[in-house]
């Protein structure tokens, strides 16, 4: 059962790493220079975002992207952590060659 936690662990925070990763890629690369500066209702250009300051407006779709996929990589690394901690005070509880 250790095996497959520690390999959980790893693949929890590489996946929680390269979400984080593409979120930053979207936001330097789409986000940053694609985004209106100006409200646009008639194509949903509503939802306000801070880039550094200033004002870009985003559709419901790109809105829910870029947060999901920020928040899922967030969630995913603490997860590993979590589960990192509770197997160390699980092993350490067994003491050494507990296994």
């Amino acid at each position: 059962m250790a095996k497959v936690l520690k390999t959980l662990v790893v693949v929890l925070v590489v996946a929680g790493f390269m979400g984080g990763l593409w979120s930053s890629h979207l936001w330097d690369v789409y986000y940053d220079d694609g985004l209106h500066r100006v409200p646009d209702s008639a194509v949903g250009r509503i939802y306000i975002e801070n880039m550094h300051g200033v004002p870009l407006y985003t559709t419901s779709r790109e809105h829910f992207l870029l947060h999901t996929l920020s928040e899922l990589s967030t969630s995913m690394v603490v997860l590993a952590f979590l589960i990192y901690l509770a197997l160390n005070r699980r092993l350490q509880r067994k003491g050494p060659g507990g296994g």
